[in-house]
């Protein structure tokens, strides 16, 4: 780039600067891309009936968008295991008088 050669026209090395930069810049933005998402249920109480905090899975970033892709997706898949665990909602602990069985006919 700086061999002070060449007949004056340099859009082949800035275009060779602009790929490099824009390449420094999906890089940059791929490593700072994690997020952590967060799954909570109400049915989940501790001893005292106080609801317990939601469960955090991290995605973190990586070194391009795809890796990034791959995280958020191993994540994902992380958080459907988190929600077949977590009891589901018609929590015992929320729910008041007896329970009844209701029968229906039909009326012509």
């Amino acid at each position: 780039m700086n061999n002070g050669k060449g007949n004056g026209d340099l859009t082949d090395r800035l275009q060779l600067l602009g790929t490099l930069l824009n390449q420094l810049l999906d890089l940059l933005s791929a490593v700072g891309a994690g997020t952590t998402y967060t799954l909570d249920s109400p049915c989940e109480v501790d001893d005292e009936g106080v609801i317990l905090p939601p469960v955090e899975v991290e995605a973190p970033g990586a070194s391009s968008q795809f890796g990034v892709l791959l995280n958020r997706f191993d994540a994902l898949a992380e958080l459907i295991q988190i929600h077949k665990n977590l009891k589901q909602p018609g929590c015992k602990h929320k729910l008041a008088g007896e329970i009844v069985s209701v029968n229906f006919e039909q009326i012509e």
